[in-house]
């Protein structure tokens, strides 16, 4: 998940992946390339992405910390049958 700081000059246009990609075209490729790479440093390969690589909508993100945090909470309460099997629907 992407986020903006609060009184960034650009926090007021910035509600999506896509008026992030309007006003600043190079930043996801950048944040994705980091991602990518950041481990090889110390000798690991490189990272790979779900959903080919592309970045989702706000929508999308807000449903997987939903779910996430659902799963959580089940878990920490002892309802889950098989903890190990979290995955996202």
């Amino acid at each position: 998940m992407i986020v903006i700081r609060q009184g960034h000059p650009l926090f007021d246009q910035l509600n999506d992946i896509n008026d992030l990609q309007k006003h600043l075209p190079k930043c996801v490729d950048e944040i994705r390339e980091w991602f990518k790479m950041y481990k090889t440093a110390d000798g690991k390969p490189e990272n790979t992405f779900a959903f080919e690589g592309r970045a989702m909508d706000r929508d999308f993100a807000t449903k997987v910390v939903e779910e996430t945090h659902h799963s959580w909470k089940e878990l920490r309460a002892g309802k889950l049958e098989n903890p190990k099997k979290l995955w996202l629907h």
